[in-house]
């Protein structure tokens, strides 16, 4: 806020008369924060925050403020500033569980401030494939035991065991297996045909039903580990299990 006196005399009377005015400063204002990636967030994952932050004045400090798990706020200054007032800010990797909040603040050159609320995220690690399998609705047919997790973005890890060949050529379609509990293999639709039996990978992708049926289809995030790896031991079934969908 500025304030000040007005002193004017009229050249007629000579009289001088006097006026108080104040102009008060708006401070920045910050938009709506934007990150990337928008959904689940996982361990690896170097997150974005973006922001438009304008002034009738000009913007003197900016900062992004985050905090893990409760443990303090830490400051980070903007990476870049895009054309029309693009305020873009960048969040390190952290560890799975961590619980992440994060606000934005902005400074004007007169010293009017401003907060955006406070957002969080969740970080998400590796789900064991027997989580992916896991279904609470028996549902109806086609879809029936639809996986409760169903049409969102999950990460697993485990060893090539099967191929099945499919129609495109570019495709093979492996089964991934992390155990030799029940429910512990899962199909995946649409791999490019890179995987061979034996690789140790950790994929990222959409769950999906076709048919009662799990699997993982794209887009794909596959990272190849090591090779030549030895596959789970057969598992004997008796007539009864085999009909089981657990195996």
């Amino acid at each position: 806020t500025i304030a000040g006196i007005v002193v004017t005399q009229n050249a007629t009377t000579n009289v001088s008369t006097s006026m108080r005015i104040q102009i008060s400063n708006v401070p920045p204002n910050i938009g709506t924060l934007l990150r990337v990636p928008a959904g689940k967030v996982f361990y690896d994952n170097a997150v974005s925050v973006h922001a438009v932050i304008t002034d009738d004045g000009s913007v003197s400090y900016d900062s992004l403020y985050y905090q893990v798990n409760g443990g303090g706020y830490t400051p980070v200054p903007h990476d870049s500033i895009a054309t029309g007032y693009n305020y873009w800010f960048h969040i390190t990797p952290q560890v799975t569980t961590s619980n992440v909040d994060y606000y934005i603040v902005a400074t004007d050159s007169v010293g009017g401030r401003s907060q955006s609320g406070t957002l969080s995220y969740h970080v998400h690690g590796l789900v064991p494939i027997a989580t992916l399998q896991n279904s609470s609705n028996p549902g109806t047919l086609p879809a029936c035991y639809q996986a409760d997790s169903v049409n969102t973005v999950e990460q697993f890890t485990g060893i090539v065991v099967g191929r099945y060949a499919g129609s495109a050529s570019s495709h093979k379609r492996p089964f991934i297996q992390d155990s030799r509990n029940p429910w512990s293999g899962i199909y995946c639709y649409g791999v490019p045909d890179t995987l061979q039996i034996g690789d140790s990978v950790t994929v990222r992708a959409t769950e999906s039903v076709y048919f009662g049926e799990t699997e993982i289809v794209s887009p794909y995030v596959v990272f190849t580990h090591t090779h030549n790896n030895p596959v789970p031991a057969p598992i004997e079934l008796t007539c009864a299990q085999f009909g089981d969908d657990s195996y």
